[in-house]
């Protein structure tokens, strides 16, 4: 009896006897409980070898078993388990692209536990659609060290991408068609450090160790200095609520990302001779068509490149419009009113007098005044930045002006004295302005 036969065998006996130990109890079971395949230690085989551990089995339903709805990966000690709705039918197995013999299984009671033997392979399936290619976490690495969440892994085929995407919580795990030929990784742009791969689905399964390096020589090296990449919304709240990115790419598809520092500095490593190079903080509002150029030296060096952003959150404020607020005015009418720095309007914002208003300006403006009707409807200047929470959301970057005429002991000043101030505190070190408030 060959291997195929012996497999089918052995799931239609181990089935038929979980079934009949099962007997009328699990047909009393509540219709809700899942039904259970599993396996111990050593329960599952891949072309007569043992399964390792982060192999992948998946549980497909149809006519073909191809809609894909669950998976779950064999564990540390090669022991495995499947939880399954019980009104799923013509359930079908597959592990690492094969399809397990004895499928579809199509009486499965609620509560139901079927321990299986999953034999699989090119004897018991000659032509898989795909077989899975893995590589552990722990064994891929760029320059002999572990790898970030940012990194990219890009697959070729033949010398051409022919996918990219970045690690998983378990590493790296891809489908190949059967017979692709010439497959090769880059990490991050480098090339992984052995040589390319040839697929037959007889030599599953397939694990890799993907090491990448740059066997030229050393990398090019850009870099931003302490202070180049600030998130200055932390101020607002706070606390930190983001991570800053800088994303370096080219036309050719090479891309990497990484994380910027908390001093604001950052490091982008590219393979040396690398052209066209873009480099842009992730998710700015900046196309990167817009951005310059740069070529990494084929010889090594480093370069350091100022992207000088800041990200920042708006700054708020709110009070009450006074009844009377501008002269010769219906109080029932409602108005417009500017935030302006200097001679420049900041927003604009529409309230009735005696209502609520709030209005957002840029955070870290100075000297910002409030007029209507070209009228100075508040009594001094005021600098967007981070002060005490506010008592009811925690933001920091708000402020409470209440406006009102201040025509009576308050005295406007002129616009050219107003541009003279805004310059003044346009040109004070940013370390100073809490100060002022």
């Amino acid at each position: 009896m060959g291997r195929g036969m012996r497999a089918l065998f052995v799931i239609a006996v181990l089935a038929c006897t979980a079934l009949a130990s099962l007997g009328a109890g699990a047909l009393a079971q509540s219709s809700d409980e899942p039904v259970t395949f599993y396996g111990p230690s050593g329960s599952i085989t891949i072309n007569g070898k043992p399964a390792p551990p982060g192999t992948l089995i998946f549980v497909g339903v149809g006519n073909d078993g191809m809609e894909i709805v669950a998976n779950h990966r064999v564990q540390s000690d090669g022991s495995w388990q499947l939880s399954l709705l019980p009104n799923w039918r013509n359930i079908h197995l597959f592990v690492d692209g094969f399809r397990v013999p004895g499928g579809p299984f199509d009486y499965a009671p609620p509560g139901a536990k079927w321990k299986l033997q999953l034999d699989v392979g090119v004897e018991t399936d000659p032509k898989p659609r795909f077989v899975y290619f893995h590589a552990r976490r722990e064994d891929i690495t760029l320059f002999g060290e572990p790898l970030s969440d940012d990194a990219m892994i890009r697959e070729w085929r033949d010398g051409e991408s022919w996918r990219r995407g970045r690690l998983g919580e378990d590493g790296w795990d891809v489908p190949i068609p059967p017979h692709a030929n010439n497959i090769s990784y880059t990490i991050n742009g480098f090339p992984v450090l052995s040589e390319p791969y040839s697929f037959d689905p007889a030599d599953a399964p397939f694990w890799m160790t993907l090491h990448a390096g740059d066997p030229e020589g050393s990398p090019f090296q850009f870099y931003g200095p302490p202070g180049d990449v600030l998130d200055l919304s932390s101020l607002c709240f706070g606390r930190q609520v983001g991570t800053l990115k800088v994303v370096g790419m080219n036309e050719d598809g090479w891309e990497h990302t990484v994380t910027v520092l908390p001093d604001g500095s950052w490091t982008l490593y590219t393979p040396s001779g690398t052209k066209g190079i873009r480099l842009v903080v992730k998710d700015a509002r900046l196309r990167p068509d817009w951005v310059r150029r740069y070529d990494a030296l084929p010889s090594g060096g480093a370069h350091m490149v100022q992207l000088d952003h800041i990200d920042t959150q708006p700054y708020a404020f709110h009070g009450i419009v006074g009844a009377a607020i501008i002269d010769d005015t219906p109080s029932d009418a409602a108005i417009w009113f500017e935030a302006r720095s200097g001679r420049t309007v900041l927003a604009r914002a529409y309230a009735e007098p005696g209502g609520d208003y709030r209005i957002y300006v840029p955070y870290g403006a100075l000297g910002v005044s409030f007029w209507a009707g070209g009228q100075r409807v508040a009594d001094r200047l005021y600098n967007a930045i981070a002060g005490e929470p506010d008592p009811q959301s925690g933001y920091r970057c708000s402020k409470r002006v209440d406006l009102s005429p201040q025509a009576h002991d308050a005295p406007v000043l002129p616009p050219a004295l107003l541009w003279q101030l805004e310059s003044l505190l346009l040109r004070a070190e940013a370390a100073t302005r809490i100060d002022r408030e």
